[in-house]
């Protein structure tokens, strides 16, 4: 039998179309291991192509009083991670949804060969119509709220409070998020409650109050018959457009992310709500 006969089998060529291979989660953490081994006592690293910072502080101790350090190690960097996102969402907001109010009240947007300001944030910036009322919207909560909120404020916070600060000043503001966050979690129901436990009145106590006085437009002229069922085409093809990829992304996430399945599903109603209001009760007559 010679050399060649006794030799292992060569492995198999990679079939085209084959599964990507699984993570190395083991030659990962030897990767890491071995940064951090190359580094000198202190936290300075002897190479800058793997900059690991861990004193020998996290070395002493016994295991419980090391598990203990690291722990609070990961904690507050995970706490840091956690406001920077917030401080970066809040300046988000703070500087993009003033811009987009000054494109659409001084019609800007004409500017940049856009039919309309609807035309214009879908194609510029890929948002949905509700998606930037929504930004427009938080621009005076988040503002009313800095150092007060720790967490990121969401749409359903938005929506009790950008009435108050619409009708109320900063403090009013600051006032009802503070009566809310002492009885617990500060959610939209609970923002609602406590304005209504404060007796703090805004200008139209319904979901329209949250419409920015900008987006409301005069009543449009009279049409014909003809003309208005053409609109009543467009209206329901745009619905269908919209709709359509939010339909296919909530089926997917529906199996597997609960928490965005709902926030599609949100969504699609609102582009359903969106639709409805643009027909009449009664069908249109000549």
């Amino acid at each position: 039998m010679t050399e060649k006969d006794t030799a292992a089998p060569a492995a198999p060529a990679a079939r085209r179309g084959s599964r990507r291979r699984r993570p190395d989660y083991k030659a990962d953490e030897a990767a890491a291991k071995k940064a951090v081994a190359t580094h000198r006592p202190g936290g300075r690293p002897k190479s800058h192509q793997n900059p690991v910072f861990l004193s020998p502080e996290y070395d002493q101790g016994s295991p419980a009083e090391r598990l203990a350090k690291l722990e609070a190690l990961i904690s507050a960097a995970q706490s840091a991670a956690e406001t920077s996102l917030i401080v970066a969402h809040n300046e988000f907001v703070m500087q993009a949804g003033p811009a987009l109010i000054k494109i659409k009240e001084d019609d800007l947007w004409q500017a940049g060969g856009y039919t309309s300001f609807k035309d214009y944030f879908e194609k510029k910036w890929k948002y949905t119509e509700q998606r930037a009322y929504q930004l427009i919207r938080a621009v005076p909560v988040i503002a009313a709220l800095k150092g007060v909120a720790t967490v990121k404020i969401n749409e359903g916070q938005c929506r009790e409070l950008a009435p108050v600060a619409r009708d109320h000043d900063a403090a009013t503001v600051q006032k009802i998020w503070r009566a809310a966050e002492s009885k617990g979690k500060v959610t939209a129901k609970a923002l609602a409650a406590a304005r209504d436990e404060l007796n703090i009145k805004v200008a139209v106590d319904d979901a329209e109050r949250t419409v920015p006085r900008s987006r409301k437009a005069p009543a449009p002229a009279p049409v014909d018959p003809v003309r208005r069922l053409a609109g009543y085409v467009g209206h329901v093809e745009t619905f269908a457009q919209q709709v359509q990829g939010l339909a296919d992304a909530y089926a997917d996430a529906a199996k597997k992310d609960a928490p965005a399945a709902e926030k599609l599903l949100a969504e699609i109603r609102g582009h359903m709500a969106a639709a409805a209001a643009a027909f009449p009760q009664q069908p249109p007559s000549d």
